[in-house]
């Protein structure tokens, strides 16, 4: 009894969900695929990195 209705409202749920418009992304720098931003943080002086993303960024907030 219940596969029926599962298939009546499956078209509903794909519609719906595509057609979500999601929340833009906040400034900062464009992340990869897979890794985001891992890949662009440097193991070492960490705050150099973070200082300049803010002097880049902030003006767009």
């Amino acid at each position: 009894m219940s596969f029926p209705i599962f298939i009546a409202t499956l078209p509903l749920v794909v519609f719906i969900r595509l057609n979500r418009h999601p929340l833009p992304s906040p400034p900062g720098p464009a992340g990869e695929w897979l890794f985001g931003n891992a890949r662009q943080i440097p193991t070492e002086k960490k705050w150099i990195t973070f200082a300049r993303w803010t002097e880049r960024y902030t003006p767009f907030l």
